[in-house]
This record gives C-alpha cells, sequence and structure tokens, in this order.
C-alpha cells in the first residue's frame, strides 16, 4: 500500500475550550483494509447490556482519566444526543476510579478498556494497539474533557468512508455550552484544499480530539518512542502525512 496523501477542508465545525466542542467538518483521505479481532489478555474488557443485531463499523475512542473526570457526565450526554445511534464507544480508562461509572449511563453499546500504568505517551500507543484488533473500520478520536456537536458522528462517518483521515476546526465553548470563539483553526492560516506535513510544522491542527481515521492508517503509526512526548498527536500526524 502507498503512503496516502492527505486533504481537508474546513465548514461548518466545532469544538471548545474546556470542555471542547468539536463540530461536523473536515477533512479527508481514501482506501481501507480488513483487520481480525484478537483479544488482548493485558486489559480487562467490560461489555454493557446493550446489544446490536449488526455490529457497528463506526466507533467513538476517548481516553478517560480522573483528572477530568468532571466533564465525563457533558461528554455522555453529548454521545447520548448524537443525531444518529449506529455506532459505538471504546473508553480507555487511564486510571480514572469511581467515575468511569459515568458511562454507564450511554445509550449505545461501550466497551472499557483498563489500561495498565504508564506514562500518556504510553497509554496512548496501549490503546493504539487494541483499536488496531477490534473489528471498527472508523475511530472517532474524541477527548474526554470535550463535547461533541450532534451531528459530528453522522458527518465525520460519511466522510470517512471515503477519505482515510476526517479533521475537525473547532469553536471554543465555555462552562454552560455557549460558543465564544467561531473555527479557531481557519482564522490562524489560510485555508487550502489539501494540506501535508508541511502545514503541520507550525500549526498542531490535527490532533487525538478531533480527528475521525480509517482504521487502516494504523499501518502509518509510528512505533512507540522512548520516553514521554509533549504533544503526541503532533509526532503521530507528522510521520502518517
Amino acid at each position: 500500500i502507498s503512503k496516502p496523501s492527505t486533504w481537508y477542508f474546513f465548514p461548518n465545525s466545532i469544538a471548545n475550550g474546556k470542555p471542547t466542542y468539536p463540530r461536523p467538518t473536515t477533512a479527508i483521505l481514501g482506501e481501507e483494509l480488513l483487520f481480525k479481532f484478537i483479544k488482548n489478555s493485558n486489559t480487562i474488557n467490560h461489555f454493557t447490556k446493550y446489544a446490536f443485531k449488526k455490529k457497528a463499523n463506526v466507533a467513538v475512542v476517548t481516553f478517560a482519566y480522573e483528572a477530568s473526570s468532571k466533564y465525563f457526565n457533558s461528554l455522555v450526554d453529548s454521545l447520548n444526543n448524537q443525531s444518529v445511534s449506529n455506532f459505538e464507544v471504546v473508553i480507555f480508562n487511564d486510571n480514572a476510579k469511581e467515575s468511569i461509572r459515568y458511562f454507564e449511563k450511554l445509550k449505545v453499546k461501550y466497551q472499557i478498556f483498563d489500561l495498565l500504568k504508564d506514562t500518556p505517551t504510553g497509554i496512548r500507543f496501549q490503546g493504539f494497539k487494541i483499536l488496531k484488533k477490534l473489528n471498527y473500520d472508523i475511530y472517532i478520536f474524541q477527548d474526554c474533557d470535550d463535547e461533541l456537536s450532534k451531528s459530528r458522528v453522522k458527518d465525520v462517518s460519511l466522510m470517512a468512508q471515503k477519505y482515510k483521515l476526517v479533521v475537525n476546526d473547532l469553536d471554543l465553548i465555555d462552562h454552560f455550552s455557549n460558543v465564544y470563539e467561531l473555527k479557531i483553526w481557519q482564522s490562524r492560516f489560510a485555508f487550502k484544499s489539501t494540506f501535508s506535513y508541511n502545514d503541520i510544522l507550525n500549526y498542531n491542527f490535527v490532533g487525538l480530539g478531533n480527528t475521525t481515521i480509517h482504521k487502516s492508517l494504523f499501518d502509518f503509526f509510528p512505533s512507540r518512542p522512548k520516553g514521554d512526548i509533549p504533544a503526541l498527536d503532533w509526532y503521530i500526524f507528522f510521520s502518517v502525512l
């Protein structure tokens, strides 16, 4: 498989300040591969009572840690209020304690993986290893202290059926979910129809909180580096691009 080229556009998007609010939108790439599910014995896998006749091929992915637990409830609400319900949620538990039970309020099927204690970089790479083995086609990355706009799952899922990488622009919102700044990335650099690694040298706009990928992109993820990396998403997507 040849290394893909990347595209993006920033129409009607959103995200937030704290919590953030990624609205539907953006970027691009195409083609797909199949991976077989392989059980990872190093994790504890929890399943809910919710059952689907047909397994969804779209998963929203978040890494939950205790320091952001006060935002879990608003994240769950935004997931429950999505305009579609044919998706599932994968939660990586990074030492969140009783607060992880907030996710029991989800109305869609979900899985919680309790990760081994590690650095922030190590935690993410543990998660990536598991995601590569799960049977989903599309992964929507979502920060646990952010919210999703109502149509984010629907819109990015449709785009990701054609393109490998979809990137949301962000609107900033306050603690009451009031928007106070629109499309923060579009206002910081000139709108372009395509982008490459050169474009993220100065602007880290492709992050693990506002991207959606086809599982085949994991083939281009770098190996886990030695030590911790302050801007892990920058490192990953610079390598992918």
